[in-house]
C-alpha cells in the first residue's frame, strides 16, 4: 500500500513564536507584579514566575531543538501559578495557550492515502479522492484542486523535497482516474 507524506512550509511560524513570546512576557510581568503587591505567598509567586521563564532555555537545551523555542513547560508553570492566586481563571487561559502553541508549532504534514487525503489543521481533515479534481506537486509547490473550485496551494518544506514529483503525480493521477471510473 503506497502512501505519501508531504510536509508543508509553515510560513506563519515566526508570527506564532512572536505571539507566544508576548503571552509568556505578559504572564511573567503580571505574575511578578502580583507577587510584588501580594501580602502572602510572595516568595512562591516569585519562584514560579522565574522558573517558568527559565524553563524556556532549559527545555530548549535538553531537547536539542534547532532554534525552535518550546513554550509548553512555561505555560504549564504559569497555569499552576495562576491557579494558586485569587485570579485562578487565568490558569485555564494558559492551558488554552499551551494547546494553541502545540498546534501552531507542529509539522504541517499532508498524508496521501489510497482512499483519502488527510490535511493538517487544528483537527485534521480528511478529503476523499472523489472531492478532488486534481492534485499535483511541481517545483516544490503542492496544489490540491477541489471540485468545488476550492484551491489549496502551498510550498513544501525542505525535508519533503526528496519526494519524487513524477511518482507522486502518477500516484495522484491513478487515484483520481480510479475514483472517476467508480462513478
Amino acid at each position: 500500500m503506497q502512501q505519501y507524506e508531504i510536509i508543508l512550509k509553515n510560513e506563519k511560524e515566526k508570527t506564532y513564536r512572536f505571539i507566544s513570546w508576548l503571552l509568556i512576557s505578559a504572564n511573567f510581568i503580571t505574575l511578578f507584579l502580583y507577587a510584588f503587591i501580594s501580602e502572602n505567598n510572595k516568595i512562591i509567586y516569585f519562584i514560579l514566575a522565574f522558573s517558568a521563564l527559565l524553563s524556556i532555555p532549559v527545555l530548549n537545551y535538553f531537547k536539542f531543538q534547532k532554534l525552535k523555542t518550546r513554550f509548553s513547560i512555561a505555560f504549564i508553570i504559569f497555569a499552576v501559578a495562576w491557579f494558586l492566586t485569587p485570579y485562578w481563571w487565568i490558569g485555564p487561559v494558559n492551558i488554552v495557550f499551551l494547546v494553541l502553541d502545540k498546534a501552531a508549532s507542529g509539522k504541517l504534514k499532508v498524508e496521501f492515502h489510497n482512499d483519502k487525503i488527510r490535511f493538517p489543521s487544528l483537527i485534521n481533515r480528511d478529503y476523499p479522492w472523489r472531492d478532488l479534481s486534481n492534485a499535483i506537486l511541481k517545483d516544490g509547490i503542492l496544489t490540491i484542486d477541489f471540485k468545488t473550485n476550492k484551491l489549496i496551494q502551498q510550498q513544501i518544506a525542505e525535508e519533503s523535497s526528496s519526494v519524487n514529483e513524477k511518482e507522486f503525480n502518477e500516484f495522484c493521477r491513478q487515484h483520481l482516474i480510479a475514483d472517476a471510473e467508480r462513478k
